[in-house]
């Protein structure tokens, strides 16, 4: 008789609540809690991580116009893959915080200017949100 498989509980789907809920949690456990730090530091550490994607964004363009060995090629651009991974979730991270400091909902945010920029393009792809959502957390 075979033993019926057993799985280990999924965690919880990564929703925006979450993640706000928990990286405000987090940073208010610092030495400088969310509160205490301007809008203006939390933008200057945006800025700083999306030139630090910047960086290795060059660092894989030279990488992959070098002429070399395509095996250590490859090596090389999957390890400058895996950091630029890592810059762009530390921006998101950064750019949460910041719209946590201002009090702004940001998947409220990224649905209406994504949707902005379709109906700019004349694109009928757009996500669902309703305008009072942003409206009404923000005043």
């Amino acid at each position: 008789m075979t033993e019926p498989l057993t799985t280990s509980p999924l965690p919880p789907p990564l929703t925006f609540a979450l993640l706000r809920l928990r990286n405000v949690t987090r940073c208010d456990s610092w030495p400088q809690p969310l509160h205490r730090q301007t809008p203006s530091d939390l933008g200057c550490a945006v800025a700083s991580e999306a030139g630090q994607l910047c960086e290795q964004l060059g660092r894989l363009r030279r990488h992959l116009q070098v002429t070399c060995p395509s095996r250590y090629r490859s090596t090389v651009a999957a390890e400058i893959t895996r950091q630029l991974g890592r810059e762009i979730a530390d921006l998101v991270l950064y750019a949460d915080l910041l719209a946590a400091r201002l009090d702004l909902p940001l998947e409220h945010l990224l649905a209406a200017r994504f949707n902005e920029v379709s109906e700019e393009l004349g694109s009928s792809v757009k996500l669902p949100f309703k305008e009072e959502d942003v409206c009404s957390r923000s005043s």
